[in-house]
């Protein structure tokens, strides 16, 4: 059967390469980056899936009326199986990241380019190989009329990218998934393909806001500077945050919590004013053993002891919070089955571990539903000149038909 799979992906190389350029080539971004959704993009992979001749998907749209067309497009095609009180997920997500600085493109971000075993664009990794990949291996039980032990469904989803809340989120409030599910998000992994994702670190965004008093410049005197005073809590808690919780765990990559400054918003117009107010943020990326509130409050009383020390005052505001999740063991039959696909797609044995940053799984994992992650990528996301690899993506579609053939 597996030569069988090779030969129908191999046969169909052309067609997925060109059905990937199509989706790249709509802008999915959501309105926090400046763009009008995920909807156009899903009704060009509804198209593409129609061509293909598989089920007619269902859809659950979240209203957003910050785009165009008021709502942001969440569906699922479904492949019932024998047993219908089970399902087999594949989710992917239709938004991309804003492409930066187009100046360190080599390529339009939207005009995706192929060379040799390359495709370039913005969401050709993340994630439009995966959402290309799970549409043709579905094809391939729907072209040999193959009815699979359970319900085969391929979701796609809008909003991963800032927050999910129009996503994932949303579907699991329409009580779309079952905890005796099965879910596979291919949203992370690794060049050899061999790496399987099974547990996150917790993950919390700061905003500080530091308010002080303002002056001109050569009057520091008679003001109170709000950058100073930033500046100073930025670089002491940098460096007490990793010197007080430095607790390791080797299952993770970095084995260690993270702790770093990020975005700086801007205070003042003229070189030669002093500002009053000065607004920072902080990613911190914490592993397991760790609380997420002893880090929170020790944040709160160092950054509120040095504003008070300058006689500033600093409010600090939780902007996004994720807690880690338990790893489901090796006995998890989603991991086995993964495991085993994997094995007969690359002749070796995977291995597991943890990540830093937050996929779709967590979510799912919350709810008590097995849900891993994996891929087989270069890891270009979200960098300038993202590329997928050809080879990658049908391997990715071999290792997602046979999970659907072996449930």
């Amino acid at each position: 059967m597996l030569d069988k799979i090779r030969s129908y992906l191999e046969e169909r190389r052309e067609s997925m390469v060109k059905t990937l350029c199509d989706l790249v080539s709509i802008p999915a971004l959501s309105p926090e980056a400046g763009g009008d959704g995920e909807m156009k993009k899903a009704k060009m992979l509804v198209r593409k899936a129609k061509e293909l001749g598989l089920p007619l998907p269902r859809w659950y749209d979240c209203p957003d009326w910050r785009v165009g067309d008021g709502a942001r497009p969440n569906l699922a095609i479904t492949l019932e199986g024998e047993d219908k009180s089970r399902t087999f997920w594949i989710i992917t997500h239709l938004d991309v990241v804003a492409p930066g600085d187009l100046m360190l493109w080599d390529v339009e971000p939207f005009k995706p380019v192929v060379k040799g075993d390359k495709v370039f664009g913005r969401g050709t990794e993340d994630n439009g190989q995966e959402i290309v990949a799970s549409l043709y291996a579905l094809s391939f039980l729907v072209k040999e009329k193959i009815k699979p032990r359970f319900n085969v469904s391929l979701a796609f989803v809008s909003d991963e990218e800032t927050g999910s809340n129009y996503g994932m989120l949303h579907l699991i409030k329409q009580g779309v998934f079952k905890k005796a599910d099965l879910v596979l998000v291919p949203d992370a992994g690794e060049p050899d393909g061999l790496f399987i994702e099974v547990t996150e670190k917790s993950m919390l965004w700061l905003r500080f806001s530091v308010q002080g008093k303002q002056s001109h410049a050569s009057m520091p005197h008679e003001g109170l500077n709000a950058n100073l005073v930033a500046s100073k809590i930025i670089v002491s808690l940098h460096e007490e945050l990793y010197n007080r919780f430095n607790q390791r765990n080797d299952f993770f990559y970095p084995p260690y919590s993270t702790f770093e400054p990020t975005v700086r918003e801007k205070n003042v117009d003229n070189i030669n004013t002093i500002p009053a107010k000065d607004v920072f943020f902080f990613d911190c990326r914490i592993i397991p053993s760790l609380s997420v509130d002893q880090v929170l409050d020790f944040i709160r009383d160092r950054a509120g002891d040095i504003a008070k020390s300058f006689g500033a005052q600093v409010d600090i505001e939780v902007v996004n919070r994720s807690e880690a999740t338990p790893y489901s063991g090796e006995e998890d039959p989603n991991l086995k089955l993964l495991s085993s696909c994997i094995k007969d797609a690359l002749g070796e044995e995977p291995r597991i571990g943890g990540i830093s940053w937050i996929t779709l799984a967590t979510f799912l994992r919350r709810e008590g539903i097995s849900a891993l992650v994996w891929s087989k990528r270069d890891n270009t996301a979200s960098r300038p000149n993202e590329y997928c690899r050809i080879s990658n993506m049908l391997k990715s579609a071999e290792v997602f038909t046979l999970m659907m053939l072996n449930l």
